[in-house]
């Protein structure tokens, strides 16, 4: 059980992380003034697609990280340090960045393209890059064993 467990998880921080950076890929080309109002509506559809598929990520790890919390016995500190802050980041992933893809999405689709979208884009580029900080500080705990 516990193997089976570490490998959905491992699967989870992979599609999640990759799911993120490519959100932040498709927010880059947003943000461009050259890419036609086309073009930005294929990119608004992936990000939408890959926030959908980063946040089924995040649920399984999110699971199987508590299936493998509940299988081991007593935690060492990195062991909480990397159960505390990993699943702050997780949850924080869940609600900012679903909750501003969606936002964003909502405008784009309207074809609105004014300050408040580039503002928006910001944000959900900043939110993005704070949960990919935040899940290398939760590797490098993992890696440090501290």
């Amino acid at each position: 059980m516990k193997d089976v467990a570490w490998f959905f998880h491992m699967l989870g921080l992979a599609v999640w992380l990759g799911a993120i950076l490519g959100m932040a890929v498709c927010v880059l080309g947003l943000r461009s003034r050259h890419i036609s109002n086309d073009v930005k509506q294929v990119l608004n559809k992936l990000q939408g697609k890959l926030t959908i598929v980063g946040a089924a990520g995040a649920l399984v790890m999110l699971i199987s990280g508590g299936i493998l919390l509940g299988t081991s016995g007593a935690s060492p500190l990195w062991v909480n340090l990397m159960t505390g802050i990993g699943g702050a980041v997780i949850i924080f992933s869940l609600i900012a960045i679903t909750l501003q893809s969606h936002f964003l999405s909502v405008r784009i689709q309207s074809g609105s393209f004014d300050d408040i979208l580039s503002r928006q884009l910001n944000l959900l580029y900043v939110t993005s890059w704070i949960v990919m900080i935040g899940i290398i500080v939760v590797l490098g705990i993992v890696s440090a064993r501290l």
